[in-house]
């Protein structure tokens, strides 16, 4: 199957299965009508790389925030470890605008949850919109009841900068970690980037 015909299959399968569908390679497999049934595992991987909406990465350099910032290296490292030494899962995390079909399947423009472990594995779950509430939903359904600390990279940072000035929660046993970023108000003079700025995805277009 062809790079834009597993994308086109897949989002149908997404919206099909609403907002409460934590995905992973193995529920493309038994869930989606025997479509990706033959298809082998790592080639379902290697597909998933390619799709941009479904990128996420466990990698100390591709950790940017909001204004396109590194990780503070040394900080998020110790993070991790802390995490992982309380045994708590840890997923890295991005947000990303599901492409507009071109077709009145989707009425309203959707995002995607997507996470990945510190093996590369990933899971994912369509969100409503980009609201609080929509993420924390999310978030708990990808923590699929495991203690786990969340690490946010990218524009996802900036909503968890204020879900966290706010004071509030997920849930029992899940956290999101920010402190690995400086704050926003830091002048870009005390950075030195260590990787290439990412520019923020717009919304797109797929076309059939």
């Amino acid at each position: 199957m062809a790079k834009k015909q597993f994308e086109i299959h897949h989002i149908n399968h997404l919206l099909a299965g609403g907002p409460d569908k934590m995905w992973r390679i193995d529920d493309l497999t038994s869930s989606t009508e025997g479509i990706y049934a033959s298809t082998a595992k790592r080639t379902l991987e290697r597909r998933i790389s390619e799709v941009p909406w479904l990128n996420s990465s466990q990698h100390a350099n591709d950790q940017l925030d909001e204004l396109n910032r590194p990780a503070r290296q040394l900080v998020f490292d110790a993070l991790v470890m802390k995490a992982r030494k309380q045994r708590k899962a840890v997923l890295f995390v991005q947000l990303h605008r599901l492409p507009d079909m071109g077709d009145d399947q989707q009425p309203q423009e959707y995002n995607v949850l997507v996470a990945e472990n510190g093996k590369g594995s990933k899971r994912w779950c369509l969100l409503c919109d980009d609201e609080i509430p929509s993420l924390l939903a999310g978030f708990t359904l990808l923590a699929a009841g495991k203690p786990t600390i969340f690490f946010p990279s990218g524009s996802l940072v900036m909503t968890c900068r204020e879900f966290k000035r706010l004071g509030q929660s997920v849930a029992k046993d899940i956290d999101i970690a920010i402190g690995q970023f400086p704050e926003p108000n830091t002048s870009n003079d005390d950075y030195i980037p260590k990787t290439n700025t990412m520019v923020k995805a717009q919304p797109t277009k797929l076309l059939i």
